[in-house]
């Protein structure tokens, strides 16, 4: 239920698509895409029908009393537009939530005000905290509404999602999900990342719909793969998934499907996958739920479970060859969708593409050529010839399936006239190589994008090029983590064994794992007995030269000793470990004036008798001066900051040399549509502050520094809107707040669309940003 994105173009890695026929007919169509890779696996190869054999009812809801039954099921309270544009607010009313006849049903309002102002209300009710499961068969049996505009959806989501991160790091099940206006087509989708990817797959009533008569709706949820079922038939598996929080590394696989989850049913009414309510919107619908189950074996077996194992895809050559045919043949795909209608006429070696309607999405009228490798690091050229009946826009770009939809280049807006013109465009591929890329031309319609009355304007395309320039390496070096960690990998969550990034030695009958009793507790085990020696070591820190670190790590130990550490080619002192809980244990350190390549290492050394437990280790500068903001001059890249582009705007950020280096290519609707801010502030009655920060611009523009609440009233206490040049200059500004506040004060730096004025694309370059009291 999360944002959707081209889900209709059939372009997602791994999708399966069956067509079922009319019930008791065990006929099916499976087609799946040729790049799936189906690996080894503990479990068996999914039966094509469901089989519960081995499973036992752990919990069912038959919606049998007159009302809701509270002890099962919360009911959400969200905002409209809270994720996914949607128009509904949710709320906890029997007008919305009603238990009748053995059935719960989902009822959307339309509200019109004596001012005539029209809003929506629907219900959403989940099991979290209350019914909450890891792994097992989850079943609905329901109907749901026919018309436009509603997305019905029974879909799974993690009752912790800070362990691993939020969504889509924190992973999501999608078991049904069929839009409104479309009710012969169900589906089921993963959603995880980050960067973001969805593995979907659907499914086709060639007879009836899902919405005049009741279906029943399956996932099996297996600890290393995800089976979909609709009326007990196969139509979807995914076995290859990963998880990575923003600036740290992917989580050991199964994660984030390793965890519990719990249940959700909700009904959208409006949104921007299943489109806004119009005329064919009608509130005489219903989803209607007749029962929810939960199924679960005695145990799993989750030992030796390996992420599947990759293909390797070598870079493609610098040749200056066209990387696509030509946009006349068969090679490119038109399609049309969410209300996009239009032809295409093939004439005199170019494509014309007549549009009747242009949709509510800016893919609704596309066209597409995929699969196309793009290599990470890779510089590349997109450039084309186009002209337009009448003045109107366009979308040019190459996106990427694998690395969360990205667009390359990014926001690539062309304004298209009466005359023919030659593009071009050229990029960096900053995502992971992607063998699924597409070429698009995307001509439909959305807020911002491709309005007024010529968007419907015939568009003439030829001459279509993507040309590969250079490669440059992808060898990269560690950076500082978002947390500020210098250390990879200090909660032993990632790699294979989750002992990635760490080099381990040991001797002769000395034992290292990692606990793996629950995704909650994991630790490092280090087992030495007599002689025997361990040591765990990490090299290529990201530590400076004559700087102050902070180093601590959690330890539990029989022999109640720490390890003996070394960071920086220096011995450190801790304190000696308990033996009966995990306790931290603190030091510090200054690194040499001159700093060898050899010394940017860490290395914990287990060499007393006894069994160790590690967890949380962390090696950390220390922030001097008096600056309350921590990494303020960058020297940790992003690191204590958290940055955000809103699906509105598009742009990248990233850390240089002491620089942040702001790249905006789609200011989108707001200011903070494109942001990088600090949190944990807390500010004193009475006192001054000072806030300064450096900043160009390759074009003249305006943007915003605040220090603010971040969430609420989002109240105000000072700032700075900075007007920019590309000649770099200081700005500053005192405040004195008249209350103590700690609530949620945050830093926050604004860089997309500033007020009512266009805000044109550019790069900020940031620095020296800080607060200070007086």
């Amino acid at each position: 239920m999360h944002n959707k994105k081209r889900l209709l173009t059939g372009v997602l890695a791994a999708a399966t698509a069956v067509t079922m026929l009319s019930p008791g007919v065990d006929v099916f169509s499976v087609v799946k895409d040729q790049n799936m890779v189906i690996a080894e696996a503990k479990s068996k190869e999914p039966s094509k029908t469901l089989s519960k054999k081995g499973y036992t009812l752990k919990w069912k809801e038959d919606f049998n009393g007159n009302k809701l039954n509270r002890k099962d099921w919360n009911v959400e309270l969200h905002e409209p537009g809270w994720v996914n544009q949607e128009q509904q607010e949710y709320v906890d009313s029997t007008e919305n939530i009603q238990v009748k006849d053995g059935k719960l049903t989902i009822v959307p309002v339309k509200k019109v005000d004596e001012n005539g102002n029209v809003s929506y209300t629907s219900g959403r009710v989940t099991t979290m905290g209350k019914h909450d499961f890891q792994y097992g068969i989850f079943e609905a049996r329901l109907k749901v509404p026919k018309s436009y505009g509603y997305l019905p959806a029974f879909w799974m989501m993690p009752t912790d999602e800070q362990l691993y991160g939020q969504w889509p790091t924190c992973g999501e099940i999608d078991i049904m999900e069929v839009l409104g206006g479309s009710p012969t087509r169900n589906y089921g989708t993963l959603h995880f990342g980050e960067p973001h990817k969805q593995d979907q797959g659907f499914i086709d009533l060639a007879k009836g719909n899902f919405a005049d008569e009741f279906h029943t709706f399956d996932v099996e949820w297996l600890p290393d793969r995800i089976n979909w079922y609709c009326d007990g038939k196969l139509y979807h598996t995914v076995t290859d998934w990963y998880s990575a929080k923003e600036g740290q590394g992917e989580n050991t696989f199964p994660a984030p499907f390793d965890q519990k989850y719990y249940m959700i049913l909700n009904l959208a009414v409006g949104n921007s996958w299943a489109g806004m309510v119009d005329e064919r919107t009608d509130f005489n619908d219903r989803f209607v739920i007749d029962y929810v189950k939960a199924y679960q074996k005695k145990s799993y077996d989750t030992k030796g479970i390996k992420k599947p194992a990759g293909e390797h895809t070598d870079a493609t050559p610098v040749d200056g060859k066209n990387l696509v045919g030509d946009v006349t043949s068969d090679a490119w795909k038109f399609d049309t969708q969410q209300g996009g209608e239009a032809t295409k006429e093939v004439k005199d070696g170019a494509i014309t593409i007549h549009t009747k309607k242009n949709g509510t999405v800016d893919y609704a009228v596309q066209l597409l050529q995929k699969p196309v490798q793009i290599d990470k690091a890779g510089n590349y050229t997109l450039s084309f010839d186009a002209s337009a009946s009448e003045a109107r826009q366009m979308y040019s770009e190459v996106s990427s399936p694998n690395n969360g939809w990205a667009r390359y280049p990014a926001g690539n807006v062309v304004e298209l006239t009466k005359e023919k013109k030659h593009y071009s465009f050229t990029f960096d591929m900053t995502g992971e190589t992607d063998k699924e890329c597409q070429v698009e031309f995307n001509l439909g319609q959305q807020s911002g994008f491709n309005e007024g009355e010529n968007a419907n304007a015939d568009v003439t395309i030829s001459n279509v090029k993507l040309v590969k320039n250079s490669q440059g390496s992808v060898k990269e070096d560690k950076t500082v983590r978002a947390n500020g960690n210098c250390v990879y990998n200090g909660t032993f969550q990632e790699g294979e064994g989750r002992l990635g990034y760490w080099n381990v030695k040991k001797s002769k009958g000395a034992k290292v794992s990692v606990t793996n009793s629950s995704p909650y507790k994991r630790q490092l085990k280090v087992v030495v007995r007599g002689k025997q020696k361990v040591t765990l070591s990490q090299g290529g820190l990201p530590i400076k030269e004559n700087c102050k670190y902070n180093v601590s790590f959690k330890v539990k130990s029989s022999a109640k000793k720490a390890p003996a550490v070394t960071l920086a080619g220096k011995s450190l002192k801790v304190k000696a470990a308990s033996s009966k809980k995990l306790t931290t244990v603190k030091t510090t350190l200054v690194t040499p004036k001159s700093l060898k390549a050899k010394d940017q290492k860490i290395t914990l050394t287990f060499n007393k008798p006894g069994t160790y437990y590690i967890d949380d280790v962390m090696v950390s500068r220390v922030m001097t001066g008096a600056n309350m903001l921590e990494n303020g001059d960058f020297k940790d890249g992003i690191s204590k900051w958290s940055q955000y582009v809103d699906a509105s705007a598009s742009g990248d950020i990233k850390a240089e040399n002491g620089k942040v280096i702001v790249k905006v290519d789609n200011a989108g609707t707001a200011d903070w549509n494109v942001q990088l801010k600090q949190g944990g502030l807390a500010l004193k009655a009475g006192k001054t502050y000072k806030i300064s920060f450096k900043a160009s611009s390759t074009v003249a523009r305006k943007m915003k520094l605040a220090i603010m609440r971040d969430k609420g009233d989002y109240k105000w206490f000072g700032g700075i809107n900075a007007d920019l040049t590309d000649k770099e200059q200081t700005f500053t500004a005192t405040f004195t707040p008249e209350a103590d506040d700690n609530d949620t004060i945050v830093c926050q730096l604004s860089m997309g669309k500033y007020g009512d004025t266009d805000t044109p694309a550019s790069t900020i370059t940031i620095s020296d940003v800080t607060l200070v009291e007086q």
